[in-house]
């Protein structure tokens, strides 16, 4: 009879004990979906946010509701516009024209040399310089698939197009010196087998500062361009002091190794 009772006990035991581990089982299920409920919530939330952060959509220059077009420009082979300005003698008098590249934070307005220079240099010198907007700045037209190559052959086809030929320099300030090595790259300094193309003729990177002991650095320099500096210490190449001088021995000299060397003001 004991053994009865202990049996029929232990039956109800172990269904009381099966109870249990379904209620367990269940309570465990919401604590599942809530958890679920919550990493959905916040991937919705980053997304949310994600989307609060992104700049609007660009507003070309002269599309409805985008500034107005002040700026004389040069359509390129793939429709996009560059946006220029022109300082100096008249390109048609001009005996050495130059295209200036701006730097980071700049555009078209912002041509440091032709601010620089005397007037007497650029009309002794007959020099005619023209600085446009890069790609995305001011007036120009951004370019979303925009490479060092690619820009450097805007500028050579911005020059063909404005008739800079048959040869012009190209001056890169600050971060525009960037470009002027692509240039330095792609855009022939020599005819060889071409023929009818536009030429560079000379380049020039003029920057805030410059190491002198940063490893890449140009091995031979143009010395007489360069402050002197009695302090080997003194690791920082500032502005040249002497534009119209600097102006005039670039200008005269036209070195033809200026592809491997070219000058840093």
């Amino acid at each position: 009879m004991a053994i009865g009772t202990s049996k029929r006990i232990s039956a109800a035991s172990a269904r009381a004990h099966t109870r249990r581990n379904k209620k367990t089982n269940s309570s465990n299920l919401p604590s599942g979906l809530l958890g679920t409920a919550i990493i959905v919530l916040f991937i919705g939330f980053l997304f949310g946010a994600y989307q609060a952060i992104q700049p609007p959509p660009p507003k070309i220059c002269g599309t409805p509701g985008a500034p107005p077009i002040t700026a004389p420009r040069i359509k390129l082979r793939d429709g996009r516009n560059l946006a220029y300005k022109e300082h100096g003698v008249p390109k048609d008098a001009a005996k050495n024209k130059i295209i200036f590249v701006h730097g980071f934070d700049s555009c078209r307005h912002d041509a440091y040399i032709a601010k620089t220079l005397s007037p007497d240099v650029v009309e002794d010198l007959g020099i005619y310089i023209v600085s446009f907007d890069r790609p995305g700045y001011g007036e120009s037209d951004p370019d979303p698939n925009q490479t060092g190559k690619s820009l450097a052959l805007d500028i050579e086809e911005f020059a063909a197009k404005l008739g800079l030929g048959p040869k012009f320099y190209i001056i890169g300030y600050s971060l525009g010196g960037q470009i002027v090595w692509n240039c330095l790259k792609y855009i022939p300094d020599s005819l060889g087998e071409l023929k009818n193309t536009i030429l560079l003729a000379g380049a020039v990177l003029i920057a805030p500062a410059v190491n002198y002991w940063w490893s890449d650095l140009l091995s031979v320099q143009d010395k007489e361009l360069m402050p002197k500096r009695a302090d080997r210490n003194n690791h920082v190449l500032n502005h040249s002091e002497h534009p119209d001088q600097d102006f005039s021995a670039l200008l005269h000299r036209r070195h033809s190794n200026f592809r491997k060397n070219p000058i840093v003001i």
